[in-house]
């Protein structure tokens, strides 16, 4: 069986208003719309699963999101249709399942005749239907790499420098389990019984 598709239910749908309206007053504010899915991965004649019910780029994700075309405006459509993994929805918190939601959205950029200015709403640029045009906004925070260069090359790899700018700048953030009674984290490569912040280079 491929993958399916479902509409996701009223619960979901408030969710996805709340983490819209508090944390993405400018998308709200211009009128923009967001449909969502669940997807569930194809399983075989047992009901057992086969595949992830979302990839991107190649990797299994728990959720994605596109903007659609004006011929799907013009159908009725949403101005952005996101997908959840629905196999996965039900193991997560609320909290995780709106990190998730929260995550996808941020993907949405207006893009804006006149920018939002002091409290001012902005006006956001129009497509032929009068909905809001947007933009899909790349991550800020990618990671990624190949354990056999860093295997062979160790510090002179780009794969653990990639690594390194990423914990050095937001480490505190992202990891804070790392950090010693004084609030302070270790860089990537401090040898060991070295303090940390130590290593060089």
């Amino acid at each position: 069986m491929p993958v399916t598709y479902e509409p996701v239910g009223a619960a979901t749908r408030k969710l996805l208003g709340s983490v819209l309206l508090q944390h993405h007053p400018e998308l709200d504010a211009a009128g923009v719309s967001v449909a969502a899915l669940f997807a569930y991965g194809p399983r075989d004649k047992d009901d057992n699963l086969t595949g992830p019910a979302i990839s991107v780029g190649g990797y299994q994700a728990a959720g994605c999101i596109r903007k659609t075309s004006l011929k799907e405006r013009a159908y009725g459509n949403a101005d952005a249709q996101m997908l959840l993994d629905g196999d996965r929805w039900n193991d997560w918190t609320e909290s995780r399942q709106a990190a998730l939601i929260d995550h996808e959205i941020t993907h949405l950029e207006v893009q804006w005749e006149v920018f939002p200015d002091d409290g001012e709403p902005g006006i956001p640029k129009r497509d032929d239907l009068n909905r809001p045009k947007l933009n899909l906004r790349l991550h800020n925070l990618v990671a990624g790499g190949f354990i056999e260069t860093v295997k062979r090359y160790g510090r002179s790899s780009f794969d653990v420098q990639h690594f390194r700018d990423i914990f050095d700048e937001h480490g505190q953030m992202l990891m804070p389990f790392l950090a010693n009674d004084d609030g302070v984290i270790a860089s990537i490569g401090d040898p060991p019984g070295q303090p940390p912040g130590a290593a060089q280079g």
